[in-house]
């Protein structure tokens, strides 16, 4: 048992992170798990590239955009965003091969298909030996996916990959000379993406229409803000062609299996499949975690980091809608999973909330506040009567294609419904059907065809399940000044001058070659990477080099302890390993971007994250958002200028206080990547009156509180020895607080507006 002073450490620890103004990024699903090392550089083979690149026919374009909106019916379908090409290339029948001086096989083929967005393969044979490695990039080896090795092999022989993005990829396979085994790989799939996926290009009418659905950033600041919840909601790319929306759902063995529900017209293209081969087709499923947009308005790009590959089919019953997967590993740590809870009670409580992916875009919101009847969804009389939630008419926001499969929550924040089908639209934000969570539950005696057996494994006939962060004694936490300003829509790039676009915390004429934010840690600390906001940089962004840097000192930044190359990338962390892959990605587009340390980096007191600059062509010009004069009375941006570092508020551009929208992510210590650690449930329940009320587990007879400033101070502590009991709130003045609960050597803290 850890004593009074330890447990006020952790309180001191948890405090000063949220204080700090952490707050855990809303977030989803299982990865895209990639092994790390390099593909070999083109040059060694000058053959032309026509000689082993395969081209893909034309087709029309505007033919399938008819097609999808001809297909658009009362199910909030999935969004289809790319043509299927099915193909069977092999290193027997296709590319080029050529053998290292080491003996190293290697296997090259080229894949074109002109005016293509994106393109994203399945291969439909994958087995490799242990020491290969499988390489996806664009010509000019910008993006690389991968290595993929043995440890990406499934019981399916499947992997779907991640988008490369342009109309050309290269698929580079090694295989060492005394490998156990000749390697299987067949490109089975070729999908020739025709829209933008996750916004950019989509038809005029489409970014129009989806701005009505707030970013779930937008109530990150209140007191209605939906973390952790909304980090169980994920977005589902399905056979390479189709997105829709998904959630992490927690069971009652609390033991972190990673379950996902959505709908099961999202596999069986609209019930048009017959006899559709569901666990081929979650095994081609690829889930993105924590893609939302950093800005409430506008919306920009969020973190496309954090992604994996293939899923186990656990349960499907078309006549409810419902399908239940299993991902194939947990999610990391760094990934910030949370699994939401679920309520079968007949009647729950308002408001409900739907957290979805609408057109594959950033996460977004829809609010209803009055209650939801059981009723009949008749389409096409494929669904059992009395079997879906009605939400007559949206108060905030609404649905659209793709966010079929995304949960509807009740007031508690579990889930009571998941979204088949509906008509609203900004214009008319009406008639949507979430098939009941509670209609499913045992809608057959088979444990392939209900809820119950998997989300049930005690058999103990549950109405509700809490939610679960499977980390929740160590978690990861991202700490933002920005953020805790509560002014992140305000952010600016500051610019010496408008008419060249050059940024003063950026490349520019007076010579400034790094920016970095000051952070604190409460003790000591990993640092495993670190987000950075930031606008398009311009034309030729390719032939940008930019650093990320770690520093540590008193005052200023003194001593480099990290340097990093920056592109913004897919990068993941391997649960069986500790290696890790960057995917660069365009640069030249407003977006928030993650980038993972190679090796997480042990950090204490006060220590700077940042960029610098290495080279930068003409009319590129690099920086992270700042915040405006005025809003903040607490600098802590620092520049290199000739070599010196300036405080933001020191420098005769500026001479005001400012903040980079730099956030690094922290965790206090380092608990098994592959095993998560359960956290029991605390509820805050505050009353109309303004009450604040404590209800602990059941358990659990003694616990203690602290309620603390947003700068720190405590403003009262004391003990509860009962299940529920008051809070002293009503003596706080107006303002910010944060709330930590102490029991069992456990801390539960929240950020509350009284």
């Amino acid at each position: 048992m850890k004593n009074n002073k330890d447990e006020n450490r952790g309180v001191r620890i948890l405090v000063g992170c949220i204080v700090m103004g952490w707050m855990l990024c809303v977030a989803t699903l299982q990865a895209q798990i990639s092994h790390g090392g390099n593909p070999l550089p083109l040059s060694m083979l000058r053959s032309d590239r026509s000689g082993w690149t395969e081209e893909m026919p034309p087709f029309d374009v505007a033919a399938e955009m008819r097609i999808d909106s001809l297909n658009e019916s009362d199910l909030r379908s999935g969004h289809r965003f790319a043509y299927k090409f099915m193909t069977r290339f092999t290193p027997d029948n296709s590319g080029v091969r050529f053998t290292l001086p080491d003996g190293t096989n290697v296997w090259r083929l080229g894949i074109r298909s002109a005016g293509a967005y994106s393109i994203n393969l399945l291969f439909t044979r994958y087995h490799l030996p242990q020491g290969a490695q499988l390489f996806l990039y664009d010509p000019a080896q910008r993006q690389v996916l991968g290595s993929f090795d043995h440890r990406n092999n499934s019981d399916l022989d499947l992997l779907p990959t991640a988008p490369v993005w342009g109309d050309e990829l290269i698929v580079e396979y090694q295989e060492p000379a005394k490998a156990a085994f000749r390697g299987e790989l067949e490109v089975g799939e070729v999908n020739h993406a025709y829209r933008q996926l996750r916004g950019g290009a989509e038809p005029k009418e489409d970014v129009d229409w989806l701005d009505c659905i707030p970013a779930v950033s937008c109530y990150a600041d209140s007191v209605g803000s939906y973390d952790p919840v909304s980090r169980s909601v994920v977005m589902l790319i399905i056979d390479g062609s189709v997105s829709c929306t998904g959630v992490l759902m927690n069971n009652r063995q609390q033991d972190g299996r990673p379950y996902v529900m959505t709908a099961s017209h999202c596999l069986n293209e609209n019930f048009t499949v017959e006899n559709p081969d569901y666990a081929k087709i979650a095994g081609s499923i690829v889930s993105f975690f924590n893609y939302e947009s950093p800005l409430c308005r506008p919306k920009i790009r969020g973190t496309e980091e954090m992604s994996m590959a293939s899923a186990r089919l656990r349960a499907v019953n078309e006549r409810h809608d419902m399908v239940l997967l299993e991902l194939l590993e947990r999610p990391p740590l760094h990934y910030r999973p949370y699994y939401a809870g679920w309520n079968l009670q007949e009647e729950s409580n308002p408001p409900y909330t739907c957290l979805q992916h609408p057109k594959g875009g950033t996460k977004g919101i829809a609010i209803e506040q009055e209650a939801v009847p059981t009723v009949s969804f008749d389409y096409r009389s494929l669904f059992e009567k009395e079997s879906h939630l009605y939400v007559s008419a949206w108060e905030v926001g609404c649905t659209a294609l793709g966010s079929s499969g995304a949960p509807l929550m009740d007031a508690s924040h579990r889930v009571v419904g998941i979204l088949s089908g509906g008509r609203s639209s900004c214009q008319q934000p009406n008639d949507d059907y979430f098939y009941s969570l509670r209609k499913a539950w045992r809608a057959s005696d088979d444990p392939e065809h209900q809820v119950a057996h998997w989300l049930d494994p005690l058999a103990d006939a549950s109405v509700s399940c809490p939610g679960l962060d499977p980390y929740g004694e160590a978690p990861c936490l991202r700490l933002s000044h920005v953020q805790h300003s509560g002014h992140r829509d305000e952010v600016e790039q500051l610019l010496l001058n408008e008419s060249e676009g050059e940024p003063l915390f950026g490349n520019n004429s007076l010579g400034v070659t790094a920016c970095v934010e000051a952070y604190e840690s409460q003790g000591a600390a990993q640092l495993y990477g670190l987000y950075l906001v930031t606008p398009a940089v311009g034309a030729h962004y390719a032939d940008l080099k930019v650093n990320v840097v770690v520093y540590a000192g008193d005052q200023q930044p003194e001593r480099l302890l990290c340097r990093q190359p920056f592109r913004p990338a897919y990068a993941n962390k391997s649960t069986l390993g500790d290696t890790f892959q960057e995917t660069p990605k365009s640069q030249n587009r407003a977006q928030e971007s993650y980038v993972h340390l190679d090796e997480p980096l042990w950090v204490e007191g006060r220590f700077f994250v940042g960029y610098e600059i290495e080279e930068a062509p003409e009319g590129c010009h690099f920086s992270a958002y700042n915040l405006p004069k005025g809003v903040t009375t607490r600098n802590t941006t620092y520049l290199q200028q000739g070599g010196q570092w300036l405080a933001a508020n020191e420098h005769a551009s500026a001479l005001f206080n400012t903040s980079l929208y730099i956030d690094p992510l922290l965790c206090y210590t380092s608990p098994s990547a592959t095993e998560p650690i359960v956290q029991q449930e605390v509820l805050l329940i505050r009353q109309a009156d303004g009450r604040v009320w404590v209800q602990l587990p059941q358990e659990v007879t003694t616990a203690t509180y602290s309620i603390h400033t947003i700068t720190g101070q405590t403003w009262a502590k004391g003990s509860l020895c009962a299940p529920q009991a008051e809070l002293p709130v009503h003596s706080c003045p107006a303002g910010v607080y944060v709330v930590c609960i102490c029991y069992n050597n456990k801390y539960f803290a929240r950020k509350m507006i009284f």
